[in-house]
């Protein structure tokens, strides 16, 4: 794939034009050259993406490789077809402590229902989302029978053309849903983004997270690029 049209370079980025997403596979990202100092690689799509669920699964688990989502403002309007339930309910969150608490409960499910352990870099990065970006987020919360059932939180944040756009810093929902209530949260979320989003939106999934590009993907989101961090 390092034969790829270069878009634009930096120090620690290389951003290049991918029009085959099938090129993205194991034996490719073993083959990556990393010219020193670079620290991630985006590859652009410019051709179909629609088979990016399919791809991603066959990479290792452990494979440093993101999805980046991207969605209109425009696009992100209410599914009328979904139905009422009682049982979904908005959660006011009217302080930022209460938007500090429902982020940590939902982090913390989150790593529990995966048993997975934080590592050094998530805790860093996560002290400094805490820090720098939670304070500013836009965000919505759902609950279900007075328990957290969905979180969403939204930032402004330059892209990586430099561009302004919102990301969705956080997105999470109640495992134990069923399909009916997951409609509704999904659902939900889309027409928040509609209203409280700027223009672009974008969100990143890692490709070992298919909950959380299904998640993207019934919002409206589709694949614009894929980023692929350097493994120390």
């Amino acid at each position: 794939m390092d034969d790829l049209e270069i878009i634009s370079s930096s120090e620690e980025t290389i951003l290049y034009k991918l029009e085959d997403l099938s090129r993205l596979n194991d034996k490719t990202l073993k083959n990556l050259k990393w010219p020193e100092g670079v620290r991630s690689k985006m590859f652009i799509l410019t051709g179909k993406t629609d088979e990016d669920e399919k791809i991603f699964a066959a990479l290792p688990g452990t494979a440093p490789v993101w999805g980046l989502y991207s969605a209109d403002k425009a696009d992100l309007v209410a599914d009328e077809s979904v139905p009422f339930l009682p049982s979904i309910r908005l959660r006011p969150l009217k302080a930022l402590y209460d938007v500090r608490k429902a982020y940590l409960d939902t982090r913390e499910s989150w790593y529990r229902a995966r048993n997975a352990e934080v590592t050094p870099r998530q805790i860093a990065e996560n002290k400094n989302f805490l820090e720098n970006f939670l304070p500013e987020s836009r965000h919505v919360c759902f609950e279900k029978s007075g328990k957290p059932a969905g979180l969403l939180l939204l930032n402004e944040y330059s892209d990586y053309l430099g561009k302004l756009a919102d990301l969705v810093t956080w997105a999470w929902e109640e495992p134990a849903l069923n399909a009916d209530e997951r409609r509704v949260i999904h659902a939900a979320m889309g027409a928040w983004l509609g209203v409280n989003a700027e223009g672009r939106v974008h969100a990143y999934a890692a490709a070992s997270n298919p909950g959380a590009i299904r998640l993207f993907k019934d919002l409206g989101f589709r694949l614009e690029a894929v980023r692929l961090v350097k493994e120390k």
